[in-house]
């Protein structure tokens, strides 16, 4: 250009602040021979656009003239700065406020939560335009008073599509959908509706569960976008009417990858729900939404796999495997759970040869199932298949024993007697054992007595805790079993035994069968769970009830099953 006037020279200043080259823009702006009132503000508004708030702060003041539009520009980087004790002074050394000035500082009160200063500075304008009517109904909505921005809303003269739109989301956001004053009274009195509209009032009832009204409202609509079409199908998943969410799937003239997510999570929530029931042992909640699961095609493998888990949690192993066979595709999840399954309810040789099917069908295991597969030779005694598993994970499987592994492999250990060797593989560990490591060694002293390994790990145990004070129940009862009876004494095994044959009268789990028997159908499981292990005492009660009565007992406690028939246990009375 033979000769570069004002307007070229801000334009060619405005392209570099929008491509980010700060450096070139000063570089032109300094080389302007004249530069005018627009040029000032282009370049503080550059700054202010390239997050340079001192820059532009420097310049403004370096300004010989300012207008409205510099002191605007300068108030509103505050306010996205966030700087609003800035923008306050800046506001109030304003000598002309325009209503962009106004809503401007309103707008920055409203977005840092500040709704006093808001409704001062709005009471104080002396012309208001919806902008402004519009930012104290959104302040008062994004703050949760739904009640103040009805009353600003009544009180606007003329309300555009934004105005109405606001409004309704407040209802929505408080839940407020059919009542008197509500999002539907809202959608139903305004004059024009766009997009926003439909999708909001929608949106609402798909939130709150009201996928018939939803669906009312979305039949309603002239224009359905993908948006919409989304949020009725993601609706319909998560409330778990698949097939309805199917539907208006296929109704979608094109799928993006949320819109694939969000079908797939519908079957994804049915594994969430079973998995709460599973924690919570409700077991025929568990198995209704196993009827639904059915019913509705929703049929997968991790659903499958969540209701392996319920069956096992909730001590129905048989139903659990039948489950477990009619998955086609399995997966190490599906094939862990049930191994795990398994081992928690003592059958050791099932958990193993299951595990043994599973490398056949080429599932590599991960650390989770190779625990299970060393619980299930702990609680049946398979020693050499135990020290077998653990020795050769880290070769054959390139898993490395963690915590978990040492515990059950110890545990194993202790039960069958080599407690020596159980202590050595403790001090041999590369990191430090943890409390139910030393309490199963306790325990294991305490049923072999050996008074040495049992007072190491009593010592250790109430160190980390001293007042634990079944640690010295334990240590007692080995104390008195092996004739030293002013030991046991001494560390209070005399009183102890008079506190227990008094409580034990009131064990949760006695009276828990007893209520279960009065209660269910001759010939069907009584089914009891506790959240601690369960006494000798009551494990003796339970064999005896299960004997005289002829039903089957199936107790769960924080370590294992126990399956009660008989009289007889199928832990071998060592848990």
């Amino acid at each position: 250009m033979p000769s570069k006037c004002e307007v070229a020279c801000g334009t060619m200043i405005c392209g570099c602040f929008s491509s980010g080259n700060v450096k070139l823009a000063n570089q032109l702006f300094d080389e302007m021979p004249v530069k005018d009132l627009v040029a000032w503000n282009i370049m503080i508004k550059g700054y202010i656009k390239n997050n340079n708030i001192r820059a532009s702060r420097q310049l403004f003041d370096q300004m010989p003239i300012k207008d409205v539009i510099s002191w605007n520009t300068m108030l509103s980087g505050y306010v996205k700065n966030g700087s609003m004790d800035e923008a306050t002074r800046v506001f109030d050394r304003m000598l002309v406020k325009d209503v962009v000035s106004w809503n401007t500082i309103i707008s920055g009160y409203v977005q840092n939560g500040l709704m006093d200063e808001a409704r001062r500075d709005f009471n104080q304008m002396p012309i208001k335009n919806v902008v402004s009517w519009n930012l104290m109904v959104s302040g008062y909505v994004q703050n949760g008073l739904i009640d103040k921005a009805r009353r600003v809303f009544d009180r606007m003269l003329v309300k555009d599509v934004f105005s109405w739109n606001t409004m309704m989301s407040g209802y929505v956001k408080d839940g407020l959908m059919d009542e008197a004053m509500s999002a539907k009274r809202v959608f139903d009195r305004m004059p024009v509706k766009d997009v926003v509209s439909w999708n909001t009032i929608i949106s609402g009832y798909v939130q709150n569960g009201l996928m018939d009204e939803a669906r009312r409202v979305f039949d309603q609509m002239p224009v359905k976008d993908i948006l919409l079409l989304r949020t009725m199908m993601s609706g319909y998943a998560h409330n778990g009417l698949m097939n309805k969410a199917r539907k208006v799937f296929y109704q979608m003239p094109h799928r993006d990858c949320i819109t694939w997510s969000s079908i797939i999570a519908g079957a994804y929530a049915f594994a969430s729900v079973i998995s709460v029931w599973a924690d919570i042992v409700a077991f025929e909640l568990g198995k209704q939404i196993h009827g639904h699961v059915i019913k509705g095609g929703f049929a997968n493998c991790n659903v499958e796999t969540a209701l392996i888990s319920m069956y096992c949690k909730c001590g129905s192993i048989n139903e659990a495997y039948e489950l477990f066979e009619r998955i086609e595709d399995k997966d190490v999840i599906s094939w862990t759970t049930l191994i795990v399954g398994y081992a928690r309810h003592g059958l050791g040789q099932e958990a193993l040869q299951h595990f043994e099917s599973m490398k056949l069908s080429s599932v590599k295991p991960n650390d989770i199932t190779m625990v299970g597969v060393l619980m299930a030779c702990s609680h049946r005694g398979f020693v050499e298949k135990g020290k077998h598993y653990f020795y050769s994970m880290t070769k054959d499987h390139g898993i490395v024993a963690n915590l978990m592994h040492y515990s059950c492999l110890i545990d194993l250990l202790g039960r069958v007697g080599l407690l020596e060797e159980a202590y050595d593989l403790i001090k041999s560990m590369p990191f430090e054992p943890n409390v139910k490591i030393w309490g199963s060694l306790l325990g294991a002293s305490k049923t072999h007595g050996n008074i040495e390994l049992g007072e190491k790990a009593a010592e250790i145990l109430l160190y980390i805790d001293p007042w634990k004070s079944s640690v010295n129940v334990q240590l007692a009862h080995i104390y008195g079993a092996s004739g030293r009876w002013e030991d046991a004494e001494r560390i209070g095994l005399k009183r102890r035994e008079e506190e227990k044959h008094h409580s034990i009268k009131y064990h949760s789990e006695r009276l828990a069968v007893a209520y279960g028997i009065m209660k269910t159908p001759s010939g069907r499981h009584v089914r009891v769970f506790k959240n601690l292990r369960s006494c000798e005492d009551c494990h003796v009660v339970m064999k005896l009830i299960s004997k005289i009565t002829g039903r089957s007992i199936i107790l769960r406690d924080s370590n294992r099953f126990h399956h009660i028939e008989g009289g007889e246990c199928n832990c071998g009375d060592y848990w």
